[in-house]
């Protein structure tokens, strides 16, 4: 296999410790295992990590890629100060009771230098009416109370609040 700047071309992450916050099921946390990241993938909820570790274990390689946890960022937080070359939020800050707080505690688990990447439902009236009213009261995609319409955030905000956050800079 040719390497490119001592990476494996099929494994770009390999050598980047990964935290995946909201893991949920491992969506993400697989791929990114796949790519060559040691990923260490969280969630509060007990039955998420049961799901991931289920399906995790259907591919053999993730067996040492991909660890999952049943426990909160502030958990991690705890035992783990700079500890990852990368923090992954993937729909996730939207349910956050302190975004402020839950911001600062990616960045508390990060390396010096390290990169943290959010992803979130953008607030719109659309997002409005396909992620609450059509997902969850009229398809029933997901439990009705899952979004709050009040915890979605627009880019320039979520942007705002990165850039005042101390740690940030």
């Amino acid at each position: 296999m040719s390497k490119i700047h001592n990476h494996d071309v099929g494994s770009p992450l390999s050598g980047i410790k990964l935290l995946d916050v909201g893991c949920g099921g491992g969506l993400l946390s697989e791929p990114l295992g796949r790519l060559g990241a040691a990923v260490t993938g969280i969630d509060p909820l007990e039955d998420n990590i049961r799901t991931a570790e289920q399906h995790k274990s259907f591919d053999p390689v993730l067996d040492k890629r991909v660890q999952y946890r049943n426990c909160s960022l502030e958990d991690m937080v705890e035992h783990g100060m700079e500890s990852y070359d990368a923090v992954v939020a993937s729909e996730v800050v939207e349910h956050a009771n302190d975004l402020e707080s839950f911001i600062q505690s990616c960045l508390q688990v990060l390396k010096p230098g390290g990169s943290l990447f959010i992803t979130t439902i953008n607030k719109t009236q659309l997002s409005y009416l396909f992620g609450i009213l059509l997902a969850e009261k009229v398809m029933a995609l997901v439990p009705e109370g899952t979004h709050d319409w009040d915890k979605f955030i627009a880019p320039v905000e979520l942007e705002r609040l990165l850039e005042s956050s101390k740690s940030f800079k």
